[in-house]
């Protein structure tokens, strides 16, 4: 976004969406709630002067009111509604007969559950199961670990990125160890030992984003030169 947004914009909306990311996390401290409820008015006021009057709903309204929220109801993560909200959409448009919604929906999610069962079993016609990706580019699917398993193709000319800080390093180091489902069992394998050495949940989580990396390293070596 940063190469096709003016500046202005392009912060107030990293800003909006650093907002909801640290809201949503798993450990929110209190001490940082004030500095939300500062932060998301600033925001506000900025994204004002780039959206028209319309775009400020009650929901835009709404994300004043989520740090008291949190304060009071705990972290988000476990209440989060939106989900839930989305199905009870679908299930809305299912209702074809006003005089018996639960019916209407019964027997619409009874034919989607059939035919979708048997669109795994046909051949030849496009299903679910073998649709092109919706952000599909074009470009091939190469082999390895599923976070680069994916239908990609470069943009531009590829370099490789001079000086990259440490930290940042780390971070991209850590977010394909975490999202590479091959990886699982032995991440599941390291908060197990370190559950049996009495951490609590919240050091788990920091313990195991500092150290599983190079644990995993070792064990790898060790493994290859065995």
């Amino acid at each position: 976004m940063r190469g096709y947004l003016d500046k202005e914009i392009g912060t107030a909306l990293f800003e909006f969406g650093n907002f909801y990311q640290q809201l949503c996390s798993r450990t929110v401290k209190l001490s940082d709630l004030d500095k939300f409820q500062e932060n998301i008015v600033l925001v506000l006021c900025k994204l004002e002067k780039i959206f028209p009057p319309a775009f400020f709903d009650v929901m835009v309204h709404l994300a004043i009111h989520l740090p008291r929220e949190v304060r009071l109801g705990g972290s988000m993560q476990y209440r989060w509604m939106y989900p839930i909200e989305r199905l009870l959409g679908v299930l809305k448009r299912f209702v074809t007969n006003k005089a018996h919604p639960e019916g209407s929906i019964m027997e619409a999610y009874i034919s989607k559950e059939c035919t979708t069962f048997c669109s795994m079993y046909l051949d030849g016609i496009e299903t679910v199961f073998n649709r092109v990706e919706r952000n599909d580019d074009g470009g091939e699917r190469t082999l390895g670990l599923a976070a680069f398993n994916q239908n990609v193709r470069p943009f531009g000319r590829i370099q490789i990125a001079p000086n990259v800080p440490v930290n940042q390093r780390d971070m991209a180091h850590w977010f394909v160890l975490y999202n590479s489902p091959e990886i699982d069992p032995y991440r599941e394998y390291v908060i197990h030992m370190t559950l049996l050495e009495g951490d609590n949940t919240i050091d788990i989580a920091k313990r195991q984003r500092k150290e599983f990396p190079q644990w995993f390293k070792g064990h790898v070596r060790h493994r290859t030169l065995n």
